[in-house]
């Protein structure tokens, strides 16, 4: 058999135009499913911002999933138009996800409800197809949460107004049982409703990914200090103020609502905080006292038992005994300065000398930074306290006086007895710098406002006032033969005339008022080590 060369030539023709259309359909495949062979090249829809769906299969939107959790998937489909496979693919290079079993795709020929687990984080896609068609995708992200982080803002500079950064606490904690009297990741607060609200948020979750974290808060059963729950400000979203108006032992569950049920099922949760709220009620018979006493010297003077400030205080938390997380509180003194005007006088002799002996002097003590200032020797000269009991006065004490269930409380709690005191002193010199002078009489003094306080090992630069006195110290003398004489120096508590007065409460139905409120001075500069006597006429220069 002979063939003409124009058959050839149209033979030659249709292989190279069918070569073609193989190599554009195998160019296809790769370029809209990599790793997909010719045989699973699948139909792309025609908008490809948009999920495709055929009229006989439907799959149930599905947006995030969190590593290592499960959640159902319905189908919906037409059996009478044939069965479809389901598979996850990868999208972009990251993410997996599987079905339950561990596969990654399997065939179904009726409704059905699958369960996809997520495995790592990235974008993924569930496809149904049939045959080569496309008949319905999802695409969803899977995401995974590395903790919940809790900040809460630090006790400003009483002075200034400024504050340190907020202090936080971070738990990476997944399971709902509650905390006990020996767990170690637990955060505690002070009862409070309004200031002294943490904001909790989730971290290291994928942006795609947080408008599918629910927020819930439990009360252990056990508990016996109160009922109810801590207000939350959101239900849904990446992160939620907790405001702790109710004392008592909690969980605080981040979790995705895989049966969108609105509620936390076994499973659901991602990371839990445990959390403790200790409620404070101050005990009667609190008080500010003196029996302050004076002793003078040639150039200086000084007090004896010139303040104690006292008060016990109850703190009731959760469980059982109401004693879980009051072991992560601690109260103290803390003492501010408010007012100094201790003035030392020194006249011009009879006969007057000739100058600078002929002008007056005076010496007038300085504190050394603005009031109220912070009155405490644990902190070092030119240094500020760095939370924690540093701005505590030396002799502040906090010791707990009861071991079983305290006076007035029925079911349990910690009874603490917090006291502190104070005796300051003052020094000059005895002749005046500038002109010689020797010093006459003193004026003036230190006026002072003295708190009961408390912070959180949770969070140790926010502060809390419990209650406060005021006291001053008013040092007028005179010299006798050079060595200083009381001239009805006194110490006073505040305007009374009494040697014992009770204190400022300033708890409001357990919730002891922020520091900030209440104007305590926790940070700057300690008087005790920074002021200094400035002498008028000022001294020349050497």
């Amino acid at each position: 058999m002979s063939y003409s060369t124009s058959s050839v030539r149209k033979v030659g023709f249709a292989l190279i135009c069918y070569c073609f259309l193989v190599i554009g359909s195998l160019l296809l495949s790769v370029t809209f499913f990599p790793g997909c062979t010719s045989a699973q090249t699948l139909l792309v829809p025609r908008n490809k911002d948009l999920e495709p769906e055929q009229a006989d299969v439907h799959i149930e939107p599905l947006v995030a999933l969190a590593v290592n959790k499960i959640v159902s998937v319905p189908v919906t489909l037409d059996s009478s138009s044939g069965a479809v496979t389901l598979s996850l693919r990868t999208v972009g290079g990251k993410g997996e996800a599987r079905f339950a079993d561990g596969s990654t795709s399997m065939t179904v020929s009726r409704n059905t409800t699958v369960q996809v687990k997520g495995v790592t984080e990235g974008d993924v896609r569930l496809e149904a197809t049939r045959g080569h068609e496309l008949m319905a995708a999802r695409s969803f992200t899977v995401f995974d949460l590395s903790a919940l982080e809790a900040s809460m803002p630090s006790t400003k500079n009483a002075a200034s107004g400024v504050a340190p950064p907020p202090a936080t606490f971070t738990t990476s904690n997944s399971s709902l049982d509650f905390a006990t009297s020996v767990t170690q990741d637990l955060m505690v607060i002070f009862q409070a409703t309004s200031v002294g609200t943490p904001t909790v948020k989730a971290v290291g979750v994928a942006p795609g990914a947080v408008d599918q974290l629910r927020w819930q808060i439990d009360r252990d059963p056990t508990d016996t200090v109160a009922t109810g729950t801590p207000a939350l400000s959101a239900q849904t979203g990446g992160q939620v103020v907790v405001t702790p108006n109710t004392a008592g032992n909690f969980r605080l569950a981040c979790y995705v609502d895989a049966n969108n049920n609105r509620t936390l099922d076994s499973g659901e949760e991602l990371k839990v905080l445990l959390m403790a709220v200790v409620r404070v009620t101050v005990q009667p018979d609190h008080f500010i006292s003196t029996n302050g006493t004076f002793s003078g010297s040639q150039r200086g003077v000084s007090t004896q038992d010139a303040m104690r400030i006292q008060a016990e205080v109850l703190l009731e938390g959760g469980g059982a005994n109401g004693r879980i997380g009051v072991d992560r509180i601690v109260l103290g003194n803390v003492g501010n300065l408010l007012v100094d005007d201790f003035t030392v006088h020194y006249p011009v002799p009879t006969p007057a000398p000739v100058a600078p002996g002929n002008v007056a002097g005076t010496g007038r003590e300085i504190p050394g930074a603005p009031t109220p200032m912070l009155d405490s020797s644990r902190v070092r000269a030119r240094n500020e306290p760095t939370g924690g009991t540093s701005p505590f006065r030396s002799r502040s004490s906090d010791v707990i006086v009861n071991t079983s269930v305290p006076k007035g409380r029925s079911n349990g709690g910690q009874l603490h007895r917090v006291s502190g005191n104070d005796a300051p002193g003052f020094g000059w010199d005895t002749r005046h710098p500038a002109t010689g002078n020797a010093w006459t009489t003193t004026e003036g003094g230190n006026a002072f406002r003295d708190f009961i306080v408390g912070f959180s090992k949770s969070f140790p630069r926010y502060y809390v006032a419990i209650a406060y006195g005021d006291w001053t110290v008013t040092a007028t003398g005179r010299s006798e033969g050079g060595t200083w004489k009381s001239d009805n120096a006194t110490v006073k508590l505040g305007a009374a005339t009494e040697n014992k007065v009770p204190l400022k409460i300033l708890v409001d139905s357990g919730s002891p008022q922020p520091g900030d409120t209440s104007g305590l001075q926790i940070l700057g500069l300690s008087f005790v080590n920074e002021f200094t006597m400035e002498y008028a006429p000022k001294p020349v220069k050497q």
